[in-house]
């Protein structure tokens, strides 16, 4: 029974595929309709949640350094990354 309906299943687009690229357009078409309000919470206000360590770790830092949202990223490059003069250098 159930391979006679995955059969008949996929013999429409084999022997309909016009009907079937259209109706992939026209589902493409309403489901797109809704892109204009899509809208992303990229706050860790919004995503995060109010219990999580990291959330409250975070909550810490900004009462004691501020929230400016800037960050620092630091290349180090050595021959020796594990040595003590890297370490004292990048300190």
């Amino acid at each position: 029974m159930i391979e006679k309906l995955l059969e008949r299943f996929f013999r429409i687009p084999v022997y309909y595929p016009k009907i079937t690229i259209l109706f992939l357009v026209v589902v493409t078409i309403v489901l797109g309709l809704g892109l204009p309000k899509l809208e992303f919470e990229n706050s860790l206000n919004g995503m995060m949640p109010k219990h999580d360590v990291e959330y409250l770790t975070n909550e810490k830092v900004k009462a004691v350094y501020g929230n400016n949202g800037k960050f620092i990223i630091i290349d180090v490059s050595s021959g020796n990354m594990m040595s003590r003069d890297t370490f004292i250098r990048t300190d």
